[in-house]
C-alpha cells in the first residue's frame, strides 16, 4: 500500500513539475519594435499560458541599461482556470544604446532579452561613411498629396531600413553588399514594404577625399500604388 502510495505522489510530482515547465516555455517576452528611436515609447509585450492564477506585473523599473519588469501571481478566493494571457507595459523614450530587459514572477526571473534604441536620422552611412543612402516618398492615397523624407534606422554596416509615417512600420529595407571579388562592382538590394511612391539615392564618396576625387550616385524609384523590389549588381 505505502508502495502505491509513493508512486502515486511521485506521479503528482511529475505532473506538477511538467506543468510547471510548460508555463515556462510558453511565457514570451516581445517588442512592439525591437530599435525604437530616442523619441518612441518603449512598448514591452508580455504573454503566456498559465494553468492555475496568471501573473500580473507592475510598471518596468529603469536602473541604467538594465529594466527590471515585476510580477506576482494574482491571488484569487476562487481556482482560476487555465488561460492565454497578454499584458503591455510602456515606458517613455529612453536614450540611445544598448538596454536588457529582465522579468520576475515573484523571485524567479521567467525571461531576459536585450534592445537597442537608436537616434533617428534620415540617412544611413554604410561602410564606414562610404555610402549615404536617402530616401523621399509621395502618399498618392486619400487625395492627401503628403510627401516627406523617409527616417533611417541603421542594422548593420552593409544595411539598414527606412519608415515614412510611423517608427513602428517600416517601408523599405537597403542592402550595399562588396561585390567586386565577383564582378568588380558594389551591389545594392532594395526591399519594397510599400506602394506609395519613393526614390532612394546612393552615393559613394570616398572616405578620405583627394582633391578632385568624384562621387558617384545611384537613384531608384517607386511609382504609386506599385511595389518595386531593385537588385543592382552593377551599382558601382
Amino acid at each position: 500500500m505505502r508502495k502505491k502510495a509513493a508512486v502515486a505522489f511521485a506521479a503528482i510530482l511529475f505532473l506538477r513539475l511538467g506543468t510547471a515547465g510548460a508555463q515556462q516555455e510558453t511565457f514570451r517576452l516581445a517588442f512592439e519594435q525591437m530599435m525604437p528611436t530616442t523619441k518612441d515609447p518603449v512598448v514591452i509585450l508580455l504573454s503566456g499560458f498559465s494553468t492555475g492564477c496568471r501573473p500580473d506585473f507592475q510598471e518596468p523599473r529603469v536602473d541604467g541599461t538594465r529594466i527590471v519588469v515585476q510580477g506576482q501571481i494574482i491571488q484569487s478566493l476562487v481556482p482560476c482556470s487555465p488561460e492565454v494571457w497578454s499584458q503591455k507595459l510602456s515606458l517613455p523614450p529612453l536614450p540611445a544604446g544598448g538596454y536588457t530587459v529582465e522579468v520576475f514572477v515573484g523571485d524567479t526571473q521567467t525571461a531576459r532579452q536585450g534592445f537597442i534604441v537608436v537616434e533617428p536620422v534620415d540617412a544611413l552611412s554604410l561602410h564606414g561613411g562610404e555610402f549615404s543612402v536617402s530616401a523621399t516618398w509621395k502618399n498618392p492615397y486619400d487625395g492627401k498629396d503628403e510627401e516627406g523624407v523617409g527616417h533611417a534606422i541603421k542594422l548593420t554596416e552593409e544595411s539598414g531600413a527606412f519608415w515614412f509615417f510611423d517608427s513602428a512600420n517600416q517601408e523599405l529595407v537597403v542592402k550595399v553588399l562588396d561585390g567586386r571579388g565577383v564582378n568588380g562592382h558594389w551591389w545594392v538590394f532594395l526591399s519594397s514594404l510599400t506602394t506609395v511612391e519613393y526614390t532612394v539615392t546612393v552615393s559613394k564618396c570616398p572616405v578620405s577625399p583627394l582633391v578632385g576625387a568624384p562621387c558617384f550616385a545611384r537613384t531608384y524609384h517607386n511609382d504609386p500604388f506599385s511595389n518595386r523590389n531593385f537588385v543592382d549588381t552593377e551599382a558601382f
